[in-house]
Parts: C-alpha cells; sequence; structure tokens
C-alpha cells in the first residue's frame, strides 16, 4: 500500500458505518492477508466502542479524534512496549474485604474527562475490561481493574428503573443491559470458557471465539460461541431467548437434552420444566427496549396500546373497550408517547386524557 495508514482510513470507515461495499471487502481481504491488520481493526473497534458511548466535549470531529487515540496509543505502544502498571493511570480504592466490587471514577471536569478517556484507551489496548455507566445526572466510567489479586473477585453491573446500560467485557463481546437488570462477571474469563450470570433483559452481542460463552439466568444456560440475541428474565414464570443472528443453545442446567435455537427463533423455558420449548419468533418489537422501534402490522388497537404501556411505563386504559378491536397498521421509530398520542387523534380522532393515575383514550375511533 502507498500510504502506510491506508488501512487505518479503511477500518474507521467502516466502524462508522461510511464504508462503501468496495471498501468493506477490500479491509477484509487486508485482514485476511495480514494478521497485523486485523489486530489494528480489533484495538480500533473497542476505542470506537467506548468512545462512541461518550459525549465529546469539544468541536472536533469524531472520525479524527478516534483515528488520533489510535494512532498514538500504537505507536506509543510500539515504542514502549508493556504499560506494565494500570494503575498508573488510574488510581482506584479497593475495599478487599467484599467478595465483589465495583470500581467508581467520576468524570466531573473537562480535564478529568480526557484523563479519563485516556486511562480507559490504553486498559483496553491491554485487553481489560471497562464499560460506560450513565445515570440521570452525570456520566460515570467504571474500571474493572485486572489485578492477579483480584482474580477471584466478580465485578456486578446493576440498572434502576429508568437507566440503560452498555458494557464491554474484556473479549470485546457487548452486553446492552435494559432497565432493572443485572450483570454478573469475572475480571477475566478463563481459558477453557467465558461464563457471566444475568438477571432481567439484555441484548447480547457474543464476540466469536473457540472458548464457549455460557449465560447463567436462573436454572437456565445459554451457550454459543459468537452470535446476538436477546435475554427476557423479567417474567419469573419464564425465561425468553430470542435469536437474532446466529445460532444459540439453550437448556435446563439439570438437563442433557439442548435446544438449538437459529436467527428469528425463539426459546422459552418455564419454571417446573427442564425442556425449552422451540418455536419461530411472533414478536417483531422484542427489540424496541434497545432501538426503540415498535412495529405493528393489521393488528388490534388493543394489543398496541398493551405494548405501549410495557415500552414506556404508563397506565393506558379505554373509555370504550370497543375502542380496542380498531385494526392498526404503525410503525413507531423513537417516538415519544406525546407524538404517538398526536398520531392517534390525526388517524383515529382519538383523545387521551389524564386522569387520577391513568391516561384514557377515547373518541369514536374506526
Amino acid at each position: 500500500m502507498s500510504n502506510p495508514n491506508q488501512h487505518i482510513e479503511l477500518i474507521y470507515a467502516c466502524l462508522s458505518g461510511e464504508a462503501t461495499r468496495e471498501q468493506k471487502a477490500e479491509l477484509d481481504q487486508l485482514m485476511i492477508s495480514d494478521p497485523a491488520i486485523k489486530n489494528d481493526y480489533d484495538s480500533a473497534k473497542k476505542i470506537f466502542q467506548f468512545n462512541a458511548l461518550k459525549k465529546e466535549w469539544d468541536q472536533e470531529s469524531d472520525a479524527d479524534r478516534y483515528k488520533k487515540d489510535f494512532l498514538k496509543i500504537r505507536n506509543e505502544a510500539k515504542s514502549n512496549p508493556p504499560f506494565a502498571k494500570p494503575s498508573t493511570y488510574v488510581k482506584t480504592s479497593v475495599d478487599k474485604s467484599k467478595d465483589k466490587k465495583i470500581i467508581p471514577i467520576a468524570a466531573e471536569k473537562k480535564s478529568d474527562k480526557l484523563i479519563l478517556r485516556i486511562a480507559a484507551v490504553l486498559l483496553a489496548g491491554l485487553g481489560l475490561a471497562y464499560f460506560l455507566f450513565q445515570d440521570n445526572s452525570d456520566q460515570k466510567v467504571v474500571v474493572a481493574h485486572a489485578d492477579p489479586i483480584e482474580q477471584s473477585n466478580d465485578i456486578v453491573i446493576n440498572t434502576n428503573t429508568t437507566e440503560k446500560n452498555s458494557v464491554l467485557l474484556h473479549d470485546s463481546s457487548n452486553v446492552i443491559l435494559n432497565n432493572k437488570s443485572k450483570l454478573t462477571y469475572p475480571p477475566s474469563f478463563s481459558s477453557d470458557e467465558r461464563i457471566v450470570e444475568f438477571e432481567g433483559e439484555g441484548f447480547f452481542l457474543v464476540q466469536p471465539d473457540v472458548k464457549p460463552f455460557i449465560i447463567h439466568v436462573g436454572n437456565a444456560r445459554i451457550a454459543v460461541k459468537g452470535t446476538s440475541f436477546n435475554v427476557n428474565a423479567n417474567n419469573p414464570d419464564s425465561i425468553v431467548v430470542t435469536v437474532k443472528e446466529g445460532s444459540v443453545e439453550f437448556y435446563h442446567k439439570d438437563d442433557t437434552n439442548k435446544v438449538l435455537l437459529t436467527a428469528d427463533e425463539k426459546g422459552t423455558l418455564q419454571t417446573g420444566n427442564y425442556t425449552a420449548v422451540q418455536a419461530a419468533n411472533d414478536n417483531q418489537n422484542y427489540l424496541s427496549w434497545h432501538n426503540g422501534i415498535l412495529t405493528f402490522v393489521d393488528k388490534p388497537l388493543k394489543k398496541i396500546i398493551n405494548q405501549l404501556n410495557l415500552h414506556y411505563q404508563i397506565n393506558l386504559v379505554f373509555e370504550d373497550p370497543q375502542l380496542g378491536n380498531c385494526q392498526i397498521t404503525a410503525r413507531y421509530d423513537n417516538l415519544s408517547i406525546e407524538e404517538i398520542f398526536e398520531l392517534f387523534e390525526i388517524t383515529l380522532g382519538l383523545k387521551v386524557k389524564e386522569e387520577k393515575n391513568k391516561l384514557i383514550i377515547s373518541g369514536e375511533g374506526c
């Protein structure tokens, strides 16, 4: 290549979604022919995913900043090989009397954000785990510090009733937690498997690896080697796994009968049963909590209202139950509930009024 950084240009075009089909094919060929380029891609992906979650504090373009970060860290790593002590960059206070630890670092000042951002990138280059935590007041960065002394201690991530979190594990797998969920994982995976524990609802994007990725959800087990899928364990009576891409083994911990789920299939394990039930996925909105998109094709309004109540955590009821029989086809793409109410009024002549702890739908309807 005439330009030594040409593959860096291609990597960031692909990661930012701006690459053409030809550029993607070119990068694929380069990564196949040169393992070093594949390593550059993996490192850049970690940096890109981390920074994409953070708010920038100046006007410099994201692509330029990501590129500078990556090139600087890569060049420094070549000239000053191992960063032997990650704690040099991030000083933490850990209570060693507890079995499970979360190390919070508040990001308040502009200069502090820069230091934390560089530290996170450095740690990512070393393959350590990190994740971004957002609350309603400010952003916080939590670094899972892989000190050998802490190897036996799990890292625990909880979300409250109003937040969602994205967790990037040290194998580059990504777990997106819905509200009221919990993820528990070790500072580093073992040499033969990757095991995490999960409660609530989450979307998993598991990086391909010969080591199986196994999720413990109550009495259920989910085993994959690289795929994407949703886990919903919010219902105390059942656990539902819906596969978006790839394949997933779903089974009870005491049962050798493993159900193999593939794309667009779901598995349900009822409490008290030992074998999961396999079926085609009939809920096209199973990821609406994550992507904000609700789609309905010729559905009765009462079913749509049920979905809206779950999605927006509200209490919509009909003044006249007959209104629920109207057949609706609609797509709501990241709309606020107020915008949906406006569409109800424009298309169906329905109005919504608040009364005590309820939102009452009235009108002539269809």
